[in-house]
């Protein structure tokens, strides 16, 4: 037999719960948000840094930067002018030249300091390193 009142004990029971979830997720929520953010600002991509020395770039990549063609990088590298490497598996080399950003900078340096070189380079820095551009002769 069931006792009188139980019924109405059950569902104040069931009232005050669901007050004390809503209660509890007004006051997390604020917290929640923050962490949310904090995730959301370290999972973001890391911020651009000067470029490391050490990096590795393509022909495909130095040709971009220095705005020229993939064959005139790929002759520079042959003529011994900037120098490359082409990393393999340790038995022989790969198939694809890397170039390394400081001695892609030694490059462009050094074609600064020519003087009367078929191609000038300007100042205008692009990526962190400088651009060539052809000279006009009149």
């Amino acid at each position: 037999m069931r006792q009188k009142g139980t019924g109405r004990l059950l569902g104040i029971e069931a009232a005050l719960r669901e007050l004390m979830r809503d209660v509890v997720r007004d006051e997390l929520r604020h917290l929640r948000e923050e962490m949310l953010e904090a995730i959301r600002a370290h999972d973001g991509p890391p911020p651009k840094n000067e470029p490391s020395p050490e990096e590795l770039l393509t022909v495909e990549q130095v040709a971009q930067l220095l705005k020229v063609i993939p064959d005139t990088v790929r002759s520079w590298i042959q003529s011994g002018a900037l120098l490359a490497s082409r990393p393999g598996n340790g038995t022989r080399p790969g198939r694809k030249y890397r170039i390394r950003r400081a001695d892609l900078d030694a490059f462009v340096a050094a074609f600064q300091r020519r003087p009367g070189s078929p191609e000038g380079v300007t100042a205008t820095e692009t990526a962190g390193i400088a651009a060539p551009v052809a000279r006009h002769t009149p």
